[in-house]
């Protein structure tokens, strides 16, 4: 799931050419490194110069420069290199080691009993929805389809026939859940609301998880005198009759999904009130109790906004009118991201922000570099709409580690771009600008289902020229060059 609320999933490149967390702690000292000379096996190394473990240690001042001219496949290439040092805000870096969460009929549980409480819990696929549910999904596709309309003929047919096949066992009401290894949806009360929790499985035989989403059931109102549908918070399938939302904003005909609080700017506001009911600590609290029970890591809080929701009024042509809006705040939303302290992973280096390294390896990167993403919606009743993206457990960081001094990096660089020019340029005349020190992702050689963060340095262009180039990837601690087949 991406930071919208979308579930993802991403597939795991199984080979790697570095070392792993395990590998690499056997040449790390784990005492203070200031004065020490240690050697990680690289030929280019200068062991006269001392290992670095204080970030701030890494002179910014310097520019590392170089001008030469390659023979490629596409023929002569002249590299120009004038690179400034960029660094992360932190004292240190270290190496964290994560694993991907088994998927279980155990895990589902403790979420869904963490999530619903004592409430009791029903399956909610497509199996298990009710005659009514399905009945009015087949009344509504072929209300849908006219003489003259043709599009989407082949899904319409796949869906009549498969709500069809549903309906000739479905029940008037939804199934209890008594066991949770055969179905993936489930809905639940809380308070006066139904809730529907979908997970999502990843891997081979889905074995491992890779998101949740939980939120009331809402569903569509068309509006009046349009053909147009419109996402509501006033939900009737004949079976179930349920609002979510403000108290305040009950009697609106539609109401609108929950938006930031600093994004109505410029807006037409009727009224506004606070409903929230809470504090935000409070809400803080509620999301700690839920990670605590479910077992999941506790992640930085990377942002909180209070929340606001919009009503619309019916005039009396029954015509919806963008003026009328109404607005309430009536709760809080939170962001988490995987880190170490103010460094998040989210932001660490990404092969896939880099033109010239998707147009030469795109197709075996593509989509691997999901990180884990907590977003939660905290009103009075407590936690409604959640989502979790590619969650996983940290298995062990290592803090602090020694890393290798600038000289060795540019030297490393440098050769690296001469001797294997075509994995590099796609360009006749290539600029470097900036040589950053960032944290990067790399595969477990040994299990395909951990993976580890690293510092890193990245000779790059940083968009400041035209040229498509890839970046040179170079392992901070032991001065290995990282390729694609190494990245997680």
């Amino acid at each position: 799931m991406d930071k919208r609320g979308n579930i993802s999933s991403r597939n795991m490149r199984l080979f790697a050419a570095i070392m792993t967390l395990i590998e690499a702690l056997v040449l790390i000292s784990l005492a203070g490194c200031a004065g020490k000379k240690v050697d990680y096996g690289t030929d280019t190394e200068k062991l006269t110069k001392s290992a670095v473990c204080n970030v701030k240690d890494f002179s910014t001042d310097e520019t590392y420069s170089d001008e030469f001219s390659v023979q490629t496949e596409i023929g002569n290439v002249n590299i120009d290199i004038s690179a400034k040092v960029e660094l992360p805000d932190c004292k240190t870096m270290s190496v964290v080691e994560v694993e991907k969460i088994p998927y279980s009929a155990k895990l589902k549980e403790k979420v869904l009993k963490a999530y619903f409480g004592e409430s009791q819990i029903y399956y909610y696929d497509k199996e298990h929805w009710t005659k009514t549910q399905l009945q009015n999904l087949i009344d509504s596709i072929n209300s849908s389809i006219t003489p003259t309309d043709t599009s989407g003929t082949g899904n319409r047919a796949e869906f009549l026939k498969e709500y069809t096949h549903y309906l000739e066992n479905a029940g008037d009401e939804w199934t209890i859940a008594t066991e949770y290894d055969s179905c993936d949806e489930f809905v639940g009360k809380k308070g006066n609301t139904w809730y529907n929790v979908n997970f999502v499985a990843d891997g081979d035989e889905n074995k491992w998880l890779s998101g949740i989403g939980a939120g009331p059931i809402e569903g569509y109102t068309k509006k009046t005198g349009s053909n147009e549908y419109e996402w509501s918070n006033i939900f009737n399938d004949g079976y179930v009759q349920q609002y979510f939302g403000p108290d305040s904003l009950m009697e609106y005909d539609t109401v609108n999904d929950i938006t930031d609080s600093q994004d109505t700017s410029g807006e037409k506001i009727a009224q506004e009130e606070n409903e929230s009911g809470i504090t935000i600590e409070e809400a803080g609290n509620m999301i700690d109790s839920f990670l605590k029970e479910t077992g999941f890591s506790s992640i930085p809080q990377t942002e909180s906004s209070q929340l606001k929701w919009s009503g619309y009024n019916e005039r009396a042509n029954q015509v919806y009118q963008e003026d009328d809006i109404h607005e309430c705040v009536s709760g809080y939303r939170f962001y988490y991201n995987i880190g170490v302290g103010k460094i998040l992973f989210d932001d660490a280096l990404n092969p896939m922000d880099y033109s010239g390294y998707n147009m030469k390896y795109g197709d075996s990167i593509e989509d691997t570099f999901d990180n884990e993403f907590y977003n939660f919606y905290i009103d009075k009743y407590g936690i409604g709409t959640f989502f979790i993206d590619c969650p996983v457990s940290i298995v062990r960081k290592q803090e602090n580690v020694e890393m290798l001094p600038l000289e060795n990096i540019f030297d490393i660089a440098r050769d690296e771009l001469k001797n294997n020019a075509d994995e590099y340029v796609l360009d006749t005349n290539v600029k470097y600008y900036t040589l950053k020190l960032a944290y990067i992702r790399v595969n477990n050689r040994t299990d395909m289902q951990k993976y580890s963060y690293i510092p890193a340095w990245s000779l790059e262009l940083l968009q400041k020229d035209t040229t498509n180039a890839c970046p040179v990837f170079i392992n901070a601690i032991d001065g290995s060059v990282i390729h694609p087949d190494d990245l997680s």
